[in-house]
Formats: C-alpha cells, sequence, structure tokens
C-alpha cells in the first residue's frame, strides 16, 4: 500500500494543457509527467459535465451505474427535476435552501447509487481525505455549518449532517480537519469567494497538509476555478489559473522535501474531469434555444414538473440535452429528430428504442449532413445480420448505418474514432442511466443550449461527445511499479489505478 494524492482540476483540455506543459509554461505538471507517467488523452464520460463526471472519478462507473445522468435532469423515482448547475437565475428559482441541500447533500446521500473510494478505503481501515471534491460520500458523520449570511437569509435551512471521509472540507459549510490543520489553517470563503469553493481555499489547506505532514492515506483535492474561467474568458486564456495550480503544487512538492522525497513517500495522479471547448463570439447566434428549435410541441417550464398538458421535458447540460417524452410521445420520434437537426447549430440527436425479444437496446444517431447510424451491443444481442466491431476498449457493437454521424471508421474489424472518443460506448451508458432522457441532442462546435430562462456562457462550454469537450491530460507519479497505467484510458479507469496503488481488492 501507497498513499495517493489525486487532484482534479475542472475542465482540463489536452489541447490547452499539453503545449503549456512542453513550452515550459506548466513546469510541475512537466516534471512530475517526466518522473511517471503522462495519457496525453483520457477520454470522460458522456454527458462530459462536471456532476456526472467527477461521480465517475470517484466510483469509476459510468452513470449507468452510478445514477447521476449530469447537472439539469429528471429524478424519475421522486418526479422531480434536480439542478446541479451555477446558473445564478436557476438558483433563484430553485431556492438558496432546496439548491444547496441538493447540491451538498442529496447528490451524496440520495442520487449517487455506486460505492466511493472513500467507502472502499474505509473498510480496509485506510484514512481518507477531501478538500472541496463535489462527490464525497463516506462513513463519517459531519457537522454542517451555515454561513453567517444565510443564518439572516429568512426560510434557508440547512441539512444538519452529512457523511463523507475522515477528513472533509466543503467551502464554508463542512471542516472537519486533522488538529495540525485546524490550529494553523485559515482558508478564505465568504460571499465573495465562492463560500469556500474555490482554488485558493483548496490550495491554502492542502499547503497546511502538507505543512503539517497530516496526510491522510487516500486524499482528493479539487480545483474548480479553471471551469469558470475557461467559461468566461476561454480554455485558452484560463491557462493562467492552471499555472497557478501549478505553482501549489510545486510549493506542495517543496514542503514534502522535494520530488524524490515526496514521490517515494505518495503518489499522485493528476487530471480534469472533462475539457471544454470554444464558444462562437456572437452571444444570441451561439445560443441555441430549445424551446424555438422545439415550437410546436408543448415543453415543461424549466425546473418543473409536468402538468396536463406538457409533450416535452428539456433539460440543457451546456453543449448536450437530453428530452424526456410523455407517455405516447415516442411514436413521433422521427418528427423531434427532423426539427431538431433542421438548425444547423444541432450537432447530433440520439435516442434508444426499447429493448427487444433478445433483450437488446438499439440506439440511432442522427445528424443532419453526415447520415444516421444504429448499434446497439452485441454482448447483449441483437441484430446479427449488422456488422460487428469491436471499440479500443474490447466493447463489441452491432453497427448499421453511417459512421460519420460520430466521425469514425472501421478497419479490420477495429472501430476508431477521431472527433467523437470512445463515442459508441459513452452514448450507451448514458441512456442506461434510470435518470436519463428519451433524447439526446448535442450542439455543432461553438454553439451551447439554452431555455428561455437559462443563460449562455461567455466564452468556452463542454457537456457533449466532441473531443474538445472530453480529452483532459492524466499525469501519474510515484506510483509502485508493479501498478498499471492503462493506454488507452477513460476517466472511469482513475478509480482502479487508485485501489491499486492503495491496496485495495
Amino acid at each position: 500500500m501507497k498513499p495517493v494524492l489525486l487532484v482534479v482540476i475542472d475542465a482540463l483540455a489536452s489541447r490547452v494543457i499539453l503545449p503549456a506543459m512542453r513550452n515550459g509554461q506548466l513546469p510541475t505538471l512537466q516534471n512530475l509527467s517526466q518522473r511517471g507517467k503522462l495519457r496525453e488523452e483520457c477520454i470522460s464520460i458522456f454527458p462530459s459535465i462536471t456532476p456526472a463526471a467527477t461521480s465517475s472519478i470517484l466510483t469509476g462507473d459510468y452513470p449507468s451505474e452510478h445514477g447521476v445522468a449530469g447537472a439539469f435532469f429528471y429524478n424519475t423515482d421522486e418526479d422531480r427535476v434536480r439542478y446541479f448547475g451555477t446558473d445564478i437565475w436557476a438558483i433563484l428559482r430553485e431556492g438558496f435552501s432546496s439548491y444547496f441541500n441538493d447540491f451538498g447533500v442529496k447528490l451524496n446521500e440520495e442520487i449517487l447509487e455506486s460505492e466511493t473510494l472513500f467507502e472502499l478505503a474505509a473498510e480496509h481501515r485506510l484514512s481518507t481525505g477531501s478538500l472541496n471534491y463535489l462527490i464525497y460520500h463516506g462513513p463519517v458523520k459531519h457537522n454542517v455549518e451555515s454561513p453567517w449570511i444565510f443564518k439572516m437569509w429568512p426560510g434557508i435551512n440547512f441539512e444538519k449532517h452529512v457523511h463523507g471521509p475522515d477528513m472533509m472540507v466543503t467551502g464554508d459549510f463542512v471542516s472537519t480537519l486533522p488538529h495540525a490543520v485546524d490550529e494553523e489553517a485559515n482558508p478564505s470563503g465568504g460571499m465573495f469567494n465562492r463560500f469556500g469553493f474555490q482554488d485558493k481555499t483548496t490550495a491554502e489547506l492542502l499547503l497546511q497538509v502538507a505543512k503539517s505532514d497530516a496526510w491522510p492515506d487516500f486524499l482528493v483535492a479539487y480545483f474548480p476555478d479553471n471551469d469558470f474561467d475557461s467559461h468566461r474568458e476561454g480554455p485558452a486564456s484560463a491557462l493562467a489559473t492552471v499555472q497557478k495550480v501549478d505553482q501549489c503544487l510545486a510549493e506542495m512538492i517543496a514542503l514534502s522535501g522535494g520530488f524524490e522525497n515526496f514521490l517515494e513517500r505518495r503518489s499522485i495522479m493528476i487530471l480534469g474531469d472533462h475539457a471544454q471547448s470554444d464558444l462562437i463570439a456572437d452571444a444570441d447566434a451561439r445560443a441555441v434555444d430549445l424551446n424555438e428549435a422545439l415550437s410546436g410541441f408543448n415543453l415543461v417550464e424549466a425546473g418543473h414538473t409536468w402538468s396536463d398538458q406538457d409533450q416535452l421535458m428539456v433539460c440543457p447540460n451546456m453543449r448536450a440535452a437530453q428530452i424526456y417524452l410523455r407517455h405516447g410521445y415516442q411514436e413521433r420520434l422521427d418528427e423531434i429528430s427532423a426539427q431538431l437537426t433542421s438548425d444547423r447549430r444541432v450537432d447530433q440527436v440520439i435516442w434508444r428504442r426499447p429493448p427487444g425479444t433478445d433483450c437488446s437496446t438499439e440506439f440511432q444517431v442522427l445528424t443532419a449532413d453526415r447520415g444516421s447510424l444504429r448499434f446497439s451491443d452485441a454482448a447483449k444481442g441483437g441484430d446479427s445480420t449488422s456488422e460487428m466491431a469491436t471499440d479500443e476498449f474490447g466493447n463489441s457493437w452491432n453497427i448499421e448505418g453511417d459512421l460519420d454521424t460520430i466521425d469514425a471508421t472501421v478497419t479490420d474489424g477495429e472501430i476508431v474514432y477521431r472527433s467523437y472518443p470512445n463515442a459508441l460506448e459513452r452514448i450507451s451508458t448514458s441512456f442506461h442511466c434510470k435518470n436519463s432522457g428519451d433524447v439526446w441532442v448535442t450542439a455543432a462546435e461553438g454553439y451551447e443550449f439554452v431555455l428561455p430562462e437559462t443563460s449562455v456562457h461567455g466564452a468556452g462550454s463542454h457537456g457533449s461527445l466532441h473531443e474538445h469537450d472530453s480529452l483532459t491530460p492524466l499525469i501519474c507519479a510515484g506510483l509502485p511499479d508493479d501498478v498499471k497505467v492503462p493506454d488507452p484510458i477513460r476517466t472511469i479507469d482513475v478509480a482502479k489505478i487508485c485501489r491499486d496503488v492503495l491496496g485495495i481488492s
């Protein structure tokens, strides 16, 4: 067993970070990659959205297993919409109390269905810690503190307790630290610092852990600012934010006795939960209003549940959106798809058909100018007359139609992906989530989905199957010699690497 530090930098995009590492702008990341292993293209899940993607990193599962279908989805068990985004208008409409209790507590306590690495490590009597990571479910009960401004706000009531790892900081709301860290730490927080959900807070705490040598066996440190800044300024312009994280890691390693001493004592893994792509400059043109795209249908008002007149419910997840169909409207899938693809800013419309007699589920991908594709999991049966091909992760698929829909080819029975990495596995595992919509739609490069009640980002976005939304680098250093890092690799594979280093079966 060797202790593990897992660093997750939100929206860490390969296309931005790799050139910056090579030209010396990120010296700590470059140094660690040279001392360890670098995987330039670690593939995120679909939708490539933070709540679902961070769940997959910490559980090793796709949404089909962990149950988090995105940042905005319909919870079928409770007949209510769940929103875990950061759009202030959506938060105000839901109410601060409901939003924070949902995001801060119920996401972990109720919706997440898979076992986390915190729980698994605790079962093996290993100590654990989380610094601002969104997914934290574990065996230890922690008190929730309400910031003073919320105590003064009428009608806001927070849950009293959450369950997480031994060491746990969740913004200004939860702070359970070892005495040696707590005595010295005075992390930045408050209303003007996103209530502690920021890089500065994570960095201050991480440095204090290193200074005090108060490391748990497994620690996750989450740096969210790159995502916020990439949305506002664009992924390339936000590089300065990642450089600050790089500097923090350099200071942490120095406090731990330098690279050799640090890597001798513990392993470190660094990655993003997804990447980000660039949006076009025209704010009006880049926003694809789904109410307009689906004119002629009665849509549920954003954030509300079904009324008698509603036909469709739409939940945008930035550059992807899921659409739930009222019973009987499955027969109008072709009409819905044709209407969506008539907008050139829509890339793909994807849906599933009910399982056949052989229990296989068939998926269909439709585009405006690249044809349509039907596919199913060959391991579960399906149409034997279709072409069968295997992807680089060993999955076999029955395929019929146009692979141009996902920019792929088949060579000697193997699928070769280009712009949409690991598309078939990612599509199927998003739909098999019990909270998934009946239809997923993705936006063309440069565009983002909105409803009249939501806003569009300024310069960068993510959520789709496209490589610019999906590929993050993975840096591993200090791993034991017998621990393997797969190539190719997905973000869901990181949990297994952590288990292997920690000596957990």
